[in-house]
């Protein structure tokens, strides 16, 4: 199946005051990634969004499967708009 993630964001001025996604799937790996990406987005500058991908793998380092945490992110990334 495709995953799909949809992120809804609520800005105050040009910083990023709170984080909401829907995921089309049920996917813990996908869930939790994005959980993670809104946390991290939140208080940011909208027009300057920066996520350090590495860093969002580095902090599931323990999950065994790494290729498909890789797609997720993928995924999370596209969704934002951030490449």
């Amino acid at each position: 199946g495709v995953h799909k993630v949809e992120f809804y964001i609520k800005t105050d001025g040009d910083k990023i005051a709170d984080v909401k996604f829907n995921s089309s799937k049920r996917c813990k790996k996908l869930m939790a990634i994005a959980d993670l990406v809104a946390e991290k987005l939140k208080g940011q500058n909208v027009k300057n969004i920066k996520i350090n991908p590495q860093e969002i793998l580095d902090f599931f380092k323990e999950e065994k499967e790494k290729d498909k945490m890789e797609n997720r992110l993928s995924i999370v990334l596209k969704a934002i708009g951030h490449t």
